[in-house]
């Protein structure tokens, strides 16, 4: 059996090419160059990408500012993966004094808002789906057969009430993209 390193027909090494853009709407000519993304998330968490750039963000030219939405896609060979959010902060750089650090979060962020109201005789998963069409998300549940006679949010934000909901049910909570997820966690 011949050894890879000696067939003429394999190319080493073998690399995907890949590729990175971030686009920032509000700001289409944005003069830093991306160094790198790092895109995180934990259990009962929102998504959160933490872009490093070259240089620095001119304060009062103010390119980007806290709360702009944020497009961020990267491939590898032929898969596509988008992240799409908001401009959470903006930091220079712990590491690099030269270097700035766009923390940025999903969608699903806007759950923070607290809010006072009293679902009556409904299901968790009702509970979720109308929480996410209140934001413009869309919900991917799993009906629980469990009819609650009530369930009530006092000042608890949006998202406190879905970790909630979670735990009560046995249920695993996600957010991705623009979608929350909302499942027994077997699936």
């Amino acid at each position: 059996m011949p050894n890879l390193m000696s067939n003429q027909l394999a190319t080493l090494p073998v690399e995907r090419p890949t590729s990175r853009n971030v686009f920032f709407p509000n700001s289409p000519d944005f003069p830093l160059v991306l160094l790198s993304a790092t895109l995180t998330q934990e259990l009962d968490s929102h998504e959160m990408l933490i872009l490093s750039f070259a240089g620095k963000v001119n304060e009062q030219e103010s390119t980007v500012l806290s709360g702009d939405p944020v497009e961020f896609i990267w491939s590898s060979g032929l898969e596509k993966t988008t992240f799409i959010g908001y401009v959470h902060s903006i930091k220079p750089s712990v590491i690099n004094e030269n270097a700035t650090e766009i923390y940025c979060v999903s969608p699903s962020y806007l759950l923070k808002n607290t809010d006072q109201k009293i679902y009556k005789t409904t299901t968790a998963d009702a509970v979720v789906s109308k929480i996410a069409a209140k934001y413009g998300l869309k919900a991917i549940t799993q009906r629980h057969p469990r009819v609650f006679s009530s369930i009530t949010q006092a000042g608890q934000s949006d998202w406190q009430l879905l970790k909630m909901l979670a735990k009560q049910t046995g249920f695993a909570l996600k957010t991705e993209k623009t979608s929350i997820y909302f499942m027994s966690k077997d699936k």
